[in-house]
């Protein structure tokens, strides 16, 4: 099987397949990136390729620099590791260059000897393929059979072998016609090394820079996707702070807006006091404490849980928030509320420390 020369310690690489290799392989790592998206598996996946990558420098460089190949190793691997890190850029820059400067130098070590010559794919060793013919059987005849019913005879039994080898003749006849192409390539290539690993590096760094410039496009786009959606689901949870009274109301502040909310009203959600229009239930017109102090609700809404919910303005969120911490009780919409420990409620939360 051709796989095979692609497994194995033994044989030669030529430059191009080797080259062609390594492309490969840094591909095939960056489109399984984009199936896994991020995740830690893509370091797997590239381990294969990885050892494929360094068997196809060993197989290049002479038997004794094999050892060399190694320094293939980094640079697809760092690369991985940077398609799983997607914020690092510059990590993915550091491995491609790595990656071209040990393909460079490897395409710069002496030609090993090859035991036979390279095949189409650039590779010359006992793993090479090599075609083998059937040899022809002349048909015979015997006795009185009839000329017509033998060659029926073999026709029909022979039929599902002539198929397989005629699919296989098929390929042998495309890979004929691809065998000319590379080495006419080839043989333009050997005479001029550095003009071949340069073309090489410049188309590497160009295919790079696109699925960099791509990827970070998608990149920060999903990133700004996902930063809106989770500022909106997280809006209502931090803006807004929330202490729960030990007399069952909550003592709510949005940004510096104060608010008080307790349960026990019924009706169409809609607004029960409105200090603009002076409109409404005249008993939510004031907030009151035991020890005389009033303040006049901006709003007074009853939402569509039940809840009834005063706001104040923030000039008078302080001394609010102080006499909620320091009386005895407050009157609002008819209901009244112990302050019993409503400062020790209120200390639990930062948000309103500083007024107290």
């Amino acid at each position: 099987m051709l796989l095979n020369t692609f497994f194995c310690r033994q044989g030669a690489d030529t430059s191009l397949r080797f080259l062609v290799i390594t492309c490969g392989s840094l591909c095939l790592i960056y489109l399984f990136s984009l199936l896994f998206a991020g995740h830690g598996i893509l370091v797997l996946f590239a381990l294969p390729l990885v050892a494929l990558n360094i068997l196809s420098a060993s197989r290049r460089l002479p038997k004794a620099l094999s050892l060399q190949a190694l320094i293939m190793l980094p640079g697809p691997l760092l690369f991985s590791v940077s398609l799983v890190l997607a914020e690092q850029t510059w990590l993915t820059w550091v491995a491609l260059i790595l990656s071209l400067l040990a393909a460079g130098y490897i395409v710069s070590r002496p030609q090993p000897k090859a035991l036979s010559a390279f095949d189409s794919l650039g590779y010359s060793g006992p793993k090479q393929h090599s075609e083998t013919r059937r040899p022809r059987v002349e048909p015979t005849l015997a006795g009185s059979t009839p000329l017509e019913s033998i060659a029926l005879d073999a026709v029909d039994e022979i039929s599902p072998s002539d198929d397989h080898y005629q699919s296989d003749d098929k390929l042998s006849r495309g890979l004929d016609s691809v065998r000319p192409i590379l080495n006419d390539l080839l043989a333009k290539l050997k005479p001029h090394p550095r003009a071949a690993l340069l073309g090489f590096g410049c188309l590497s760094l160009l295919l790079g820079s696109l699925f960099w410039l791509g990827g970070d496009n998608t990149t920060e786009q999903v990133i700004s996707e996902a930063e809106t959606e989770a500022a909106v689901d997280q809006a209502p949870r931090t803006a807004i702070k929330q202490v729960s009274m030990p007399d069952g109301f909550k003592v709510q502040l949005e940004g510096k807006v104060l608010m008080l909310s307790w349960l026990g009203e019924r009706g169409e959600p809609g607004i029960i006091w409105s200090l603009a229009s002076a409109e409404g239930d005249s008993s939510c017109q004031n907030l009151t404490f035991n020890n005389g102090a009033s303040y006049r609700p901006m709003e007074v809404h009853l939402l569509a849980d039940s809840s009834t919910q005063a706001r104040f303005s923030p000039l008078d969120v302080p001394a609010i928030i102080n006499d909620i911490a320091m009386r005895g009780s407050l009157t609002l919409c008819g209901y009244e509320f112990s302050l019993k420990g409503s400062q020790a409620a209120l200390a639990k939360e930062a948000a309103f420390r500083p007024y107290l």
